[in-house]
Formats: C-alpha cells, sequence, structure tokens
C-alpha cells in the first residue's frame, strides 16, 4: 500500500469550541482566549519534550563500520533492509579514494511501523582529481518516517521520494545541482476533525535537489513548507527539512540532519510553533584554524559578492518623485492600478489610500505588501489619521495578513525567506514625545536561513522587544508607521546568525502629500573570532506623491 502522503494530526481535545456551530471566519473573545491558552500550554510541553530528545543525541563524531573495498555502515550493522534498534535511518555507500575519486552516499529512512519500507535519497559525484564530472540522484521509496503521538497532539509524516529532474540540470561556478522529486502530503486535524488536506506538488513549496562542488563540497538537501486557511481564520503550517553535507569539505566527514514543525498561525495573536528534531550528528563546535580561515574567506567572497548584486539592485529603483493615481475622491493609488488584491508587475507592494483636506484633515495610508508565491496574501500596514486644524485629534493603526513577502540568495550559498504578520493589538499604552501621538501594533517576523546548502536556522520572533512596531502622528503632518526587527540565534560551530525586517512609512518634510517608503532586509554571520559578515538585501526605496 503507497504511504503517499503525510498526516499531521494534531488531536486537541478538551477545548469547549464547537467549530460547526462557529462562522468560518468568526470567533468569539472567550472561546479563542481559550484556544491560545490551550495551544500556549502544549506549545511549551513539544518543545520541552523536543529538547530532551535533541540533548539524547550522540555527540561528537560517530564513526561508520568501514571495510576494506570502502564500504561504510552507520550505525554500524545496517544496511538497506536492516534496522540497527534505536536508529531510524541508516547512512551507508562506498567511497573509492585515486585519481579519481568516487562517492555514493545514501540515507534510507526507514518506516516506523514495518522497516521493510524506507524512503532512500543520497547521491553518486565523481572527480577526475580535483575536478566534479559527474553527478546523479538516487530517490526512491515511500515510507511513513516519523510517527508522534500525545494526548493534546501527534503527528505521523510519510515520504515519498523517486529520481525525475524537474528542471535543467544547474549551479553556480564549480558547483553541480540535480533535482529530484519528494513529495508530502498533509493530512491536519484538530478537534478530533481533519481540518486541511494539502497535496503538495512537485516544486515551488517541495525544494529537493542533490549538488557537488569545489572538492568536496557534497549533499542532498529536502526543504517542504506549506500553509493552508482552515476554520476561524487560522492558517496552519507544517515543515519537513533533511540535509546530508560533508563537514568542513572532507569526503569523509558527514552531517545528517532531519527536522519537522507543525506551525498554527491565529488570525490575531503569535504563532504557535511544535518542532520536532529527529535527526543530527556531527560534533557540535568542533573547527580547527585552517577550516575556520578557509570558512572565513568563502564567507569573505560571499559578502562582497552579495553587496554589489544589492548595490545594482538598489540602483535599477525608480528615481525621484513617483506620481501615485489620484481621483478626484481624494482616492490614491501606486503604482497606478494596484489596489490590496491587484499587484503590478515588478512591485512588491501597493500603497493606497484616501486624503480628505478642509478644515479637518484625515488620511488614510496603507501599504500591501504582496506573497511572492500568491499576491492574494498580503501584510497590510498603515494608518488612519485625522487634524482639526493644526491639532492631531485622531489616530488608528491599520495591521493584518501574514504572507512571505521576501525570498533572497542562492541556498548553496547563503539565502533567506521571510514571512511578516501584522495585526492590530496595543503592546502597551499609546505613547509621545510632545506633540507626537504613538500607537503600537504587531507585526512578528519568520525568518528561515540557509547556507552551504542546507537550512542553518528558523527563528520565530515573537511580539515585545525583538519586534518594535508603531504608528505615529505629530504635528502638521509628520506621520506614518515604522517596523523594526532584529534577532540573533545560535548555530553551529558557535557561531551566532542574526536576522532583520525594517519596513517604514514617513511624510517628506511634513507635506502630507509626499511620502517616503523603505524596505530593507539583513543577514548577519557571527562567528566565535573575527569580523562579522553582512549580507544586506534592500527591497523598496520610493519616494511617492499623491497629489
Amino acid at each position: 500500500m503507497l504511504k503517499s502522503f503525510v498526516v499531521i494530526s494534531l488531536a486537541i481535545v478538551g477545548f469547549g469550541i464547537k467549530i460547526d456551530e462557529v462562522d468560518e471566519y468568526g470567533y468569539d473573545e472567550d472561546s479563542m482566549a481559550q484556544l491560545f491558552d490551550s495551544l500556549k500550554e502544549l506549545e511549551t510541553e513539544v518543545k520541552k519534550m523536543n529538547e530532551e530528545r535533541v540533548a539524547s543525541f550522540p555527540k561528537g563524531v560517530q564513526q561508520a563500520q568501514v571495510d576494506d573495498g570502502g564500504k561504510f555502515y552507520y550505525p554500524p550493522g545496517c544496511n538497506s533492509t536492516t534496522q540497527i534498534f534505536n536508529y531510524s535511518y541508516c547512512f551507508h555507500g562506498q567511497l573509492n579514494q585515486s585519481e579519481q575519486t568516487t562517492i555514493d552516499a545514501v540515507v534510507d529512512l526507514f518506516d516506523v511501523d514495518d522497516p521493510g519500507y524506507n524512503t532512500a535519497i543520497g547521491l553518486k559525484a565523481v572527480y577526475d582529481g580535483k575536478t566534479q564530472s559527474e553527478l546523479h540522484v538516487h530517490a526512491g521509496g515511500d515510507a511513513q518516517i516519523i510517527l508522534y503521538r500525545k494526548k493534546l497532539g501527534g503527528a505521523t509524516i510519510y515520504l515519498r521520494a523517486y529520481d525525475e529532474d524537474l528542471s535543467q540540470s544547474s549551479g553556480l561556478g564549480d558547483t553541480s545541482k540535480e533535482s529530484f522529486v519528494a513529495i508530502p502530503h498533509f493530512k491536519i486535524y484538530a478537534f478530533k476533525k481533519q481540518i486541511a488536506d494539502i497535496d503538495v506538488q512537485p516544486g515551488e513549496n517541495s525544494k529537493s535537489y542533490v549538488f557537488a562542488g569545489k572538492p568536496y563540497n557534497l549533499g542532498f538537501n529536502v526543504s517542504v513548507y506549506v500553509e493552508k486557511k482552515v476554520k476561524l481564520g487560522i492558517k496552519i503550517g507544517a515543515a519537513l527539512d533533511l540535509s546530508l553535507t560533508t563537514v568542513k569539505n572532507k569526503i569523509t566527514n558527514w552531517f545528517l540532519k532531519g527536522a519537522a514543525r507543525i506551525v498554527v498561525k491565529p488570525p490575531i495573536g503569535p504563532n504557535v510553533n511544535f518542532p520536532y528534531d529527529y535527526l543530527s550528528t556531527v560534533d557540535e563546535y568542533g573547527y580547527d584554524e585552517d577550516s575556520m580561515a578557509q570558512l572565513f574567506d568563502s564567507l569573505k567572497e560571499l559578502e562582497t559578492e552579495v553587496k554589489i548584486m544589492n548595490e545594482e539592485r538598489v540602483a535599477s529603483f525608480p528615481k525621484g518623485v513617483q506620481q501615485a493615481q489620484v481621483d478626484d475622491g481624494g482616492k490614491f493609488y501606486y503604482p497606478p492600478g494596484c489596489n490590496s488584491t491587484t499587484q503590478i508587475f515588478n512591485y512588491s507592494y501597493c500603497f493606497h489610500g484616501q486624503l480628505n483636506q478642509s478644515e479637518q484633515t484625515t488620511i488614510d495610508a496603507v501599504v500591501d505588501l504582496f506573497d511572492i508565491d500568491d499576491p492574494r496574501d498580503n501584510t497590510a500596514i498603515g494608518l488612519k489619521a485625522v487634524y482639526d486644524g493644526k491639532t492631531q485629534s485622531e489616530l488608528h493603526v491599520h495591521a493584518g495578513g501574514d504572507a512571505q513577502i521576501i525570498s533572497f540568495g542562492d541556498k548553496k550559498k547563503a539565502a533567506a525567506t521571510i514571512y511578516l504578520k501584522a495585526y492590530d493589538e496595543e503592546l502597551s499604552q499609546p505613547s509621545g514625545l510632545g506633540d507626537t501621538t504613538k500607537e503600537s501594533f504587531v507585526a512578528i517576523p519568520h525568518f528561515k536561513i540557509y547556507g552551504y546548502g542546507y537550512w542553518l536556522a528558523d527563528v520565530d520572533v515573537q511580539p515585545g522587544e525583538d519586534a518594535k512596531s508603531y504608528v505615529f502622528a505629530g504635528k502638521p503632518y509628520n506621520l506614518g508607521f515604522n517596523v523594526s526587527v532584529y534577532v540573533e540565534k545560535e548555530a553551529k560551530l558557535a557561531f551566532k546568525i542574526g536576522a532583520a525586517l525594517d519596513v517604514s512609512l514617513t511624510t517628506v518634510k511634513n507635506k502630507i502629500t509626499n511620502w517616503f517608503l523603505k524596505g530593507s532586509a539583513r543577514v548577519v554571520v557571527k562567528p566565535p573570532i573575527g569580523p562579522n559578515f553582512n549580507f544586506p538585501y534592500d527591497y523598496i526605496s520610493s519616494f511617492i506623491s499623491i497629489e
């Protein structure tokens, strides 16, 4: 029986909400508060269990069984049909080193119910001296690779893989990449009912490839993230990440990592994450001076390349004042023709609203940041302000939505994907300085950071110190909003990874018809010694007139 699907089963019980009696996107505050409390309790429990599971993983370098012919097996004694107790996988293959070096490396992920089934992913690469000459995919099978059950939640993950190139062979410089197909199917349950059934198709939602570069940068990567809207305005996300890479380009040292995650995204309030790390084999903080020097040289080269690309992108931004489309009623749209559901080609946003000027001046100004995969989704941020003569009398927030707003870079070198969720919830009392009023709202980014062919960090920011977001209004007409986020996470080799997002809208020289919209992101790599490395990405810079 084929098992070409992923079942993520959140069997959450004990909540006093009857879904069938609630309008699809409606809810009352008491029921939603009860749901949030239960989800938060479950999140804490799941994260604690995950930390305990990670702490139980073997530490340091694990020695494979290697025979005289170069065949290797880890854990010792395993093969594609023989599972070793307490190991969910078998890493095996053959290494022959001479003038021509050949490596066959495969990971078999065993079915949790029947180890006679497995999903196999791997590669074969050939090097003539220092030149990579061949690269082939190993991919096949269909297995239930994760089973996790608790009273309040659970997950079962099935993965099917096969060798079918989805695109032409590609690469950057001396690195080749060959894609294959890894297909999950997510069935998600809550309240003892199925709330989502997501068929993942090969392509954008599921990235899977093997790669081979300079001796001996090798491995494979599977990265899947998918979302679906369910009842109560909630989105459910499910992720699966698998990677195998050489360590410090040494063909005899390999790092195998596997992780899964469920994300519950309510219409208001923070996201709730349920992580499940199930594979990790590497010496966490080991490095030598030569390898670190090589890594620093690569990072410096990459930093220079990214900065040049960013300068070219900034140079391509429209210069001078851009004229919005304005109708007789004071409604405005930039770029012309856009609105909250209509994206204009080559523009990642729509700036729109309405200006009425008289003794009482009212401005509504909103920026919709479109999802890069589906422009029907967006994150909206803006404000409404009222002035009685020269006195600012009202200030209100516009904030809502959840979208993937940025994706840049090359995962084989460095890349980042940034999601932004916003909603109107006052985090503190209205504040200000002098005649300026400030109203806060919630903007929660989620950063996924990749480097050297595999996933490095997944950072979900919580409202509070790490994320500052507010609208402001002061003397006529000092107006706008600001979102500013910087967060860091510990990574391998005692490195820290920092991620930043800044989005702002302000009037220019306090003129209510002139606005400046700016957006930028940044990834910072902080090694344990030596300088930091910065990878900037400026993506919006527009001076807009609504006269």
